[in-house]
């Protein structure tokens, strides 16, 4: 699906299924960027990579959310939370 011709509608689960978008993940106080996958799952992976932490080690985690949780979050333009 090409969002950018319709950006003002709201997501549906089949869009973030389709599109499989960034969303913003807040852990703790921070908020960062995070990368949604699992098209085919029950439940979205969100995962998020920091590449430069301070310990000198990659750190990769990743989270489950249903798709109903990750279109909430688009529509309201507010971050998912762990």
């Amino acid at each position: 699906m090409n969002r950018k011709d319709d950006y003002l509608k709201p997501w549906t689960v089949q869009d973030v299924k389709d599109a499989l978008p960034n969303v913003l993940l807040r852990v703790g106080k921070r908020t960062v960027d995070a990368r949604t996958s699992g098209r085919l799952n029950a439940f979205a992976t969100v995962s998020v990579t920091n590449d430069k932490p301070r310990s000198g080690v990659p750190l990769f985690m990743d989270y489950q959310f249903s798709w109903e949780a990750i279109v909430r979050s688009l529509n309201e333009n507010r971050p998912l939370e762990v």
